[in-house]
């Protein structure tokens, strides 16, 4: 649907579907950050036992990695639509070698969180700031446009929530309240701090969530639930 819009050559409307489809995938990507931040010490404690969970650190960077990919996904891939395949492929495995590469150097003196961390890295050095030109390039949603009228005005919104997310993953960790429940009750505490939290930020992003492009089962849903 967009190659054919873009075809009959109507760049603001291009520019309004790319900036809908990008907005999308951030609120999805804060929901899904957030409950990394709030949950994941009880899903790894239930999947796995809690000694093989990685760290409040590494879970800060693995929902920074979240919101990066989906960043550049929501960039490089409306760019490969309107014609620039060739290079988002060329870019693409620009990013897969600086990641190898960051990895193992960042691995051996950060450990795991040198590994995740080269995910969010190599996604801000290469297919970020690609797909953002590719798009201005090709639309009239310009860098300047992309930041103030997107990333900005989610940013806003998505950090207090965060900032909860982590203060209740935090809390879980600090009191040892998972290691008297077994594992299924970690599980369930991990849930349900991840969704109180989801909750919450789903209620702070309705006035981004209004003109998104939801089915009409799932705006007929969101409505119900006073979210658009």
């Amino acid at each position: 649907g967009l190659a054919q819009l873009n075809a009959e050559g109507a760049k603001g409307p291009v520019a309004s579907v790319i900036t809908a489809l990008l907005r999308l995938q951030l609120v999805g990507a804060g929901a899904i950050a957030c409950g990394v931040l709030a949950g994941n010490l009880g899903f790894v404690t239930a999947w796995t036992g809690a000694d093989l969970y990685g760290g409040a650190r590494l879970n800060a960077v693995l929902a920074v990695d979240v919101i990066a990919l989906s960043v550049a996904h929501g960039l490089v891939v409306p760019a490969a639509v309107l014609g620039q395949r060739v290079k988002i492929g060329f870019v693409t495995l620009i990013n897969g070698g600086l990641h190898i590469g960051l990895a193992l150097l960042l691995g051996r003196s950060w450990g795991l969180v040198g590994v995740a961390a080269a995910t969010a890295i190599s996604a801000v050095v290469t297919t970020i700031p690609v797909g953002a030109k590719a798009v201005s390039h090709l639309t009239v949603l310009r860098l300047p446009t992309i930041l103030s009228d997107i990333l900005v005005p989610w940013s806003l919104r998505a950090v207090p929530c965060l900032a909860i997310a982590m203060g209740a993953g935090w809390a879980l960790a600090e009191t040892g309240v998972l290691a008297h429940l077994g594992r299924g009750g970690a599980l369930v505490a991990g849930l349900a701090a991840s969704a109180a939290v989801g909750v919450v930020y789903l209620f702070g992003m309705r006035p981004l969530m209004r003109d998104l492009p939801f089915g009409p089962r799932a705006r007929r849903m969101l409505g119900a639930l006073g979210l658009v």
